[in-house]
């Protein structure tokens, strides 16, 4: 079973960074506001990192991808091929910037179908109807 550390970060880019490390989410949620008064202009936020990522086989004919669902571009998707997607955990997460998921797929139209459905699943969790 992987376990999940929580981080406070601040920054974009090449000004990003760690500031602290939680065991549980609630933990770092209690802490940022400390954080967020230190700042005053950067973006101040709670991410979860797994412990430990396994390495999955990946099965013959597919391939990783990580899919964005981006805020700010009115839900436009965004997919990329990635060696390293346990970097972006299967279940849809939302940091911030994005709703992510990672997928397995054929080719990029897969991945985007795939991504679609977990993302009008968290949708509609989030909505309280499903």
């Amino acid at each position: 079973m992987s376990k999940t550390a929580y981080l406070i970060t601040k920054g974009r880019y090449s000004d990003y960074r760690v500031c602290a490390v939680f065991s549980t989410r609630q933990l770092a949620e209690a802490a940022l506001p400390a954080y967020r008064e230190q700042s005053d202009y950067e973006e101040v936020r709670v991410e979860a990192a797994r412990l430990d990522p396994q390495f999955p086989t990946i099965p013959e004919g597919l391939h990783p991808f990580g899919v964005s669902r981006f805020k700010d571009r009115q839900g436009a998707l965004w997919v990329e091929e990635s060696a390293l997607y346990e970097l972006y955990p299967s279940e849809p997460f939302d940091d911030g910037d994005a709703l992510r998921t990672g997928v397995l797929a054929r080719n990029k139209d897969h991945a985007i179908k795939i991504a679609a459905e977990r993302f009008a699943q968290y949708d509609a969790i989030q909505a309280g109807i499903a």
